[in-house]
């Protein structure tokens, strides 16, 4: 079976979640054609070698669109597997969806949180979105939601497609380790790309507040890149900010944390909590929607709780380990195993490969 990804935005968890969707069916031909925007990861870290084939798409939305129809011409794939909203608009614009045509390539979607899910947009921006998501979703076979709630988001815009949990997982590379802290005061990190959408400013409120909250100096680091203004703002106040790193260089930096703070202010289902986790980190996340379902006592809704909590996992070894239990049963479904059976069931293969 030859699958080909539509990605946009090749960066950060999404080229993440799609190089782990190729680890999982191995035995599958994927390719992949691809956008990298100025502020994307641009490091590679071997993952490209995976996809038999790698195409970089055209500027523009009629020009993106164009592309991905020629290619898919050209590859024939089985399946297009469209990632985020504007990979999973251009691929279903390039192409009609198998459940109409009765032929050709299946079209499965994967919104790695819908663009309706962002705070930064205004009512009249969301509720266009949610139109064009109505309107695609005429034209999609199957919604590969990536957590609950996303699948449950993907029923009302896509209420004729199939459904299915594909539940992100990593695979930690062979140079990372589970926690090494290093010597000195515990390294307090932050992860990903720095947008509206992760508040970093939540994550630099918090730093300021744990002076009079821990004994002991404490570091404090976000590895990533992004917004050079969002960087500058952290920077000015003591945060190292790594900038954008090969992934098993950030696994390795991410490794030696005493802890991991997720502060995203809307998610699909983050693949830096799954890092941290997969890493033996404890870790505190910023309530939102994305992960409201998550342990109470690992949550906080804003930098004043964040900040306790993470003054109790640094002060505490037995709440650090408590807070790795709870975190076990979140993340008890995010195994390459069951991430394999939900990608053979979205691309309507059985438990022998056949395709159904």
């Amino acid at each position: 079976m030859r699958v080909l990804h539509v990605v946009e935005s090749y960066g950060a968890g999404t080229a993440s979640a799609v190089g782990q969707y190729v680890l999982a069916t191995p035995d599958l031909e994927h390719h992949l054609i691809r956008r990298l925007r100025d502020d994307d990861d641009h490091a590679d870290d071997g993952e490209l070698a995976r996809f038999a084939s790698v195409t970089e798409m055209n500027p523009g939305v009629l020009w993106a669109v164009r592309s991905v129809r020629s290619c898919i011409k050209s590859l024939q794939p089985d399946v297009v597997h469209a990632h985020s909203s504007f990979g999973g608009a251009f691929a279903r614009l390039a192409v009609r969806k198998r459940a109409t045509r009765g032929r050709g390539a299946l079209l499965v979607h994967t919104p790695h949180c819908y663009a309706t899910e962002r705070q930064d947009l205004g009512g009249p921006a969301r509720r266009g979105y949610a139109l064009a998501e109505r309107l695609l979703g005429l034209n999609t076979d199957v919604v590969a939601a990536c957590s609950g709630r996303e699948a449950h988001l993907g029923a009302r815009f896509a209420p004729r497609a199939r459904h299915v949990v594909v539940p992100n997982v990593t695979v930690v590379t062979p140079g990372a380790q589970s926690r090494q802290p290093q010597q000195g005061p515990p390294v307090i990190t932050a992860m990903g790309r720095l947008t509206a959408q992760r508040d970093p400013g939540v994550f630099r409120d918090l730093v300021g507040l744990l002076a009079t909250r821990v004994e002991q100096p404490v570091r404090a680091r976000w590895i990533g890149g992004g917004d050079p203004a969002l960087v500058d703002a952290l920077t000015r106040v003591g945060i190292e900010v790594t900038g954008w790193l090969p992934r098993s260089t950030a696994l390795d930096l991410l490794s030696t944390s005493a802890l991991y703070v997720h502060t995203a202010r809307w998610d699909g289902a983050p693949m830096t909590m799954i890092e941290a986790h997969a890493l033996g980190l404890p870790q505190v996340a910023l309530l939102s929607p994305a992960i409201a379902d998550a342990p109470a006592e690992c949550l906080g809704a804003d930098a004043e709780a964040l900040a306790d909590r993470v003054a109790d996992l640094v002060a505490d070894e037995t709440r650090a380990k408590t807070n790795l239990t709870l975190w076990d049963g979140y993340f008890a479904d995010c195994t390459p195993a069951r991430q394999r059976a939900a990608l053979q069931e979205a691309y309507g293969r059985n438990d022998e490969g056949q395709t159904s």
